[in-house]
């Protein structure tokens, strides 16, 4: 999967910063993460009263076998925090290895993806952190047309973190061209699910129930009350609207004549769409929402290339404002415990 190269003091640099950065995010993640009770509960407690033959007869298919056996193997012999410091780092260098293949410019695409992603996947949501390890390199493997490799990476993904399945969808767009209208004409009406006041939630249950009960538990009464009480759910619905209009507009010359940036783009419209679709069920909504939006760390990166070759510098400026902005927003809200310590020392 790896190709060889020999690496220059260019190179070094780079995956030391990569290395750093996954250091960072896997600290943040065992000590001041609002999800890491749930891991130490959940490995401690259920981990601890379930037998080997338990656990590798529950394991199937589609119950992310890849991620609970192995962490049980590890988290045995090495103990659950080493567990994630060491597969946080290893595996966030690899997808930032194969995303600085796809675009062409690190310092844009490390910036949005530590903005975007960093601490909501690899310092909060690990086991999505760890799928999108492989889905990314399935990407660059489906722009090479290595498929069998591309989809092989994709399966890895889907037995780390279900809902990575999602990701399916990229190969009939990569494949068969046409489809993407169809996205756009879904990216175009989605918005009237809210308007209207429809939801997509129940059908969509119904269907993976095919593979997996776990997305019942987003149907609690106790759960749908406490979503979205200020309504901030629909700006950020809003955001991304603006924001993929925005790329497709400057990009359109690129996205329109490669299949790949056009499969990109689409994977974009639908995280929109996808939110549209469950809005009255954020923690479905933008969990598949956020999932698919991972799209956009390749778009701004390529965004930002384009407005470096047309001399457009403030257009960079401001990209790069916006989205600082965006991560440290994104940080104060997923480590309070953090913040309000950093606040105490000052």
């Amino acid at each position: 999967m790896c190709e060889s190269f020999r690496p220059t003091f260019t190179d070094i640099k780079k995956y030391a910063v990569f290395l750093l950065l996954g250091s960072i995010s896997a600290y943040l993640s065992i000590s001041f993460s609002k999800d890491w009770i749930h891991y130490q509960w959940f490995f401690n407690v259920i981990y601890a009263e379930t037998t080997w033959i338990e656990l590798l007869k529950n394991n199937i298919p589609f119950s992310e076998p890849l991620f609970f056996v192995t962490a049980k193997v590890l988290d045995e012999l090495i103990g659950l925090a080493n567990f994630v410091v060491i597969t946080t780092v290893i595996l966030f260098t690899l997808k930032m290895h194969f995303l600085t293949k796809l675009v062409d410019n690190v310092f844009a695409v490390t910036f949005m993806y530590v903005c975007l992603y960093l601490f909501l996947f690899e310092g909060t949501l690990l086991r999505v952190a760890y799928a999108t390890a492989f889905i990314i390199p399935a990407m660059y493997y489906l722009q090479k047309e290595k498929l069998f490799l591309s989809i092989l990476l994709f399966l890895i993904a889907t037995q780390i973190q279900l809902t990575s399945i999602i990701f399916i969808i990229m190969y009939p767009l990569f494949l068969y061209g046409r489809l993407n209208w169809l996205v756009i004409a879904l990216f175009i009406i989605a918005p009237m699910t809210i308007l209207l006041d429809l939801s997509a939630f129940n059908l969509i249950v119904d269907l993976t129930k095919l593979f997996s009960n776990k997305y019942q538990f987003y149907s609690d009464e106790k759960i749908i009350d406490s979503q979205n009480s200020t309504g901030l759910f629909y700006y950020f619905i809003g955001f991304y609207y603006v924001l993929v209009i925005a790329i497709g507009c400057y990009l359109r010359q690129q996205i329109m004549s490669d299949s790949f940036k056009k499969m990109i783009f689409s994977l974009a419209m639908l995280g929109c769409v996808s939110m549209c679709f469950f809005y009255d069920h954020v923690a479905v909504g933008a969990r598949l929402g956020e999932l698919l939006l991972i799209s956009m760390v390749i778009l701004l990166g390529w965004l930002y290339i384009y407005f470096k070759e047309k001399q457009l510098p403030l257009h960079n400026y401001a990209l790069i404002f916006i989205f600082m902005a965006y991560g440290l927003a994104r940080f104060f809200y997923l480590y309070p415990t953090l913040v309000s310590q950093l606040k105490a020392l000052v």
